[in-house]
């Protein structure tokens, strides 16, 4: 068939800078080799509300350190409670050394003077040290943020700050007889030079709230916090905070806000929290998350010190911020709640099932839903409303445990709390936490939902693109909880620092993606996993988004992600393609297995159909390193506005990544079709995912 693409000149552009690039360039008389047929008279599964979300876990520094705006690390001082190990080492009589650096992290200490930590005279029972500064003459204490994981002492890699854009520190505050202040407090350059200034005067000998705001007069993203003292005496601070005024919908306590909108791009239905492992602990129960103890006044949260991502959590981000997250997402909340088992060192310590300990986890379950959704006459909805928020936050899905649903004592767990929560909340959504195989979920309770975690490689995604295919319509719906690209070679070894996903990895995941999504009425709910990641803390093969103390870039399974989540329609169509067979170089998990692999297609294609705007949204995935002319027919469609649009994601190297100095090297593109019809030939970029909308007339 006679190539008859018409297109714009920008895409025109485009296309053949990707093909020279490639050495490719088609020939005017270049043939359709590849078809797709999409039949828009017979509908498949209607799409799901929830198809496409995002979890959210404390891991990789996503909250503290990231997603929650707070710029100073270790506030409280509690911090040398941190890590994997603390409370063994308590329990075996070591006592950290309070005047040791290490175990003062991310603050500094200069001049006539000695810090130590103290817990003489508790700010309050649940944050009970301190940080008291002996003075005997002009002393400086300083913070610089958060430290990368490899520096247990000295100053963090910065703050950033905005010139005009104002920040607001908040300290508690107390001091000898002998001290009359006041304290300095200066924003300065790593160099020295003062960026703001404030004064912080009336510091008496109980303990006190000081507030100031400071200014930037310039931009800088490797600033200092600086409070100076002078004179004789001692001082005492405790919960020192810096926040920025804006943040994301301007809310108090609230999130940084570049981070929040690249969330919001995504668009997502529904956003599962806060984990994941962090949900579990580590070695004890009170490593858990407990989401009633994340309430109120920040200064009396107690915090995880030993979290399960090897360090600790203010829960600054507590349960009523994620849930003010999800509301400002527009987005449903989904809580995991620990299903009285916790990690440990990769075996599990289970909490018994008849116990006080498990009885007031199911408690804790049954308070916070009353807290998102109660009523103010309700003691936890009444808590809500002191918080800021009589109106419900509308919570309809419970995630009982996370990758428990395999261990032999999960089912009598998720027993009690399915039953206990049904008798109050009939109406909920109940998930059973992450299994491998259907034939592993409860049998003697109701299962609604069932969470599945895969952490796989490239073709092991275009491998299972069919997956879902034959899965039984009655059983019960899919939450696939978490998944991501992460045995690649091109990934370099777990824990690598310096590589990250690509586009190769992202094109995997889209095929799998794109599976699920056709299958929509067995696979209800989908989400990327990990959401988030500082670089200097990376930890986890693949991440969606990353970011520094002042950038922020997505990676290309980002680019993914947000392409289907603002392309979903309402409804699968029947669709078949034929193309050229594929051979990948890709890695795969089974040890034996040597590249390259082969795959009797290499163009991957779903549609549905946007219902309101009478469009086909046709998505596509070609894998070849070409770019591939395909005959794309509609069989009884009479009409097709002739002018369409593409948005894609393509690049002539499969390895091509993003980075902090080069944020878009893989990105959404758009153009423009001027020959669309009910068939017609378009011609596919190599490496690329392409949406195209179809106008029927």
């Amino acid at each position: 068939m006679k190539n008859d693409l018409r297109i714009t000149r920008r895409f025109q552009l485009a296309l053949a800078l990707l093909a020279t690039a490639l050495g490719l360039l088609a020939a005017p008389g270049l043939r359709a080799e590849a078809t797709i047929t999409v039949q828009v008279n017979e509908k498949g599964a209607r799409i799901s509300p929830t198809q496409y979300g995002i979890f959210y876990e404390e891991i990789e520094r996503a909250g503290d350190g990231g997603l929650y705006a707070e710029m100073l690390q270790n506030r409280s001082f509690e911090a040398y409670r941190n890590g994997v190990g603390f409370d063994t080492r308590l329990n075996a009589g070591i006592m950290p050394v309070m005047d040791d650096p290490k175990n003062i992290p991310a603050w500094e200490l200069s001049g006539a003077g000695k810090m130590t930590l103290d817990q003489s005279l508790p700010l309050n029972t649940n944050n009970p040290t301190a940080l008291k500064i002996t003075i005997t003459g002009e002393t400086a204490l300083r913070n610089a943020g958060f430290l990368p994981p490899n520096k247990t002492s000295g100053l963090g890699v910065g703050l950033a700050c905005v010139q005009g854009e104002p920040l607001d520190l908040s300290l508690y505050a107390r001091r000898s007889d002998d001290f009359a202040g006041p304290i300095q407090v200066v924003l300065e350059t790593k160099e020295g030079a003062a960026i703001a200034q404030a004064t912080i005067a009336g510091v008496g000998t109980n303990w006190q709230q000081f507030k100031a705001t400071l200014t930037p007069d310039r931009t800088d993203t490797t600033a200092r916090l600086r409070l100076t003292v002078a004179g004789q005496g001692a001082l005492w601070l405790d919960m020192v905070s810096l926040f920025p005024e804006k943040t994301f919908h301007n809310r108090p306590n609230g999130l940084r806000p570049d981070l929040a909108e690249m969330l919001a791009g995504l668009k997502p239905a529904f956003v599962r929290f806060p984990g994941g492992c962090f949900v579990e602990g580590l070695f004890q129960l009170k490593e858990a998350w407990r989401p009633l103890r994340t309430l109120g006044e920040v200064a009396a949260r107690p915090g995880i010190p030993g979290a399960r991502w090897q360090y600790g959590s203010t829960d600054g981000l507590g349960y009523h911020e994620m849930l003010q997250m999800c509301e400002d997402l527009g987005a449903q909340p989904l809580l995991a709640v620990n299903a009285g088992m916790s990690h440990a060192d990769g075996a599990l310590i289970h909490f018994t099932a008849r116990g006080t300990l498990f009885t007031g986890m199911i408690d804790e379950a049954l308070n916070a839903i009353e807290y998102a959704n109660g009523d103010t006459t309700t003691k936890w909805g009444a808590r809500r409303a002191a918080n800021g928020h009589p109106a419900p936050f509308h919570l309809h899905y419970i995630e009982v445990g996370n990758e428990d649903g395999a261990f032999p004592d999960y089912p009598s767990r998720y027993a009690i709390f399915y039953q206990k929560i049904k008798e109050k909340y009939p109406e909920m959504h109940i998930i059973v936490a992450s299994i491998r195989n259907p034939e592993e979920k409860p049998k003697d309770s109701p299962v609604e939902i069932m969470d599945e975690h895969y952490y796989q490689s490239v073709d092991w995604c275009l491998n299972n693109f069919h997956k879902y295919d034959s899965y039984p319509t009655n059983a019960p719906k899919v939450f696939i909880g978490e998944m991501g690209v992460t045995s690649d070679p091109s990934l370099g070894q777990s824990g690598d620092k310096i590589k990250l996903n690509n586009l190769g990895t992202a094109l995997g995941e889209a095929v799998f993606w794109l599976g699920a999504e056709r299958n929509s009425d067995r696979v209800n709910m989908t989400t990327f996993a990990p959401l988030l990641c500082r670089l200097d803390h990376k930890m986890w093969p693949a991440n969606l988004i990353y970011f520094d103390q002042s950038r922020v870039f997505g990676s290309p399974s980002y680019y993914v992600l947000k392409l289907l989540g603002n392309n979903l329609g309402d409804v699968n169509l029947a669709t078949a393609s034929r193309s050229e067979p594929l051979k990948l170089n890709a890695g795969r998990r089974n040890a034996t297995g040597k590249a390259p692999y082969s795959f009797p297609d290499s163009l991957y294609c779903t549609a549905t159909l946007d219902e309101t705007h009478h469009q086909v949204i046709l998505k596509v995935v070609n894998f070849l390193g070409q770019a591939q002319a395909t005959t794309i027919s509609l069989p009884g469609v009479s009409e097709v506005e002739k002018n369409a649009t593409v948005e894609f994601i393509a690049h002539s190297d499969l390895t091509a990544l993003n980075s902090l100095d080069h944020p878009t090297t893989v990105a959404i593109q758009t153009a423009a079709i001027a020959n669309a019809a009910p068939s017609f030939v378009y011609e596919f970029p190599p490496h690329s995912l392409s949406i195209l909308r179809l106008t029927l007339r």
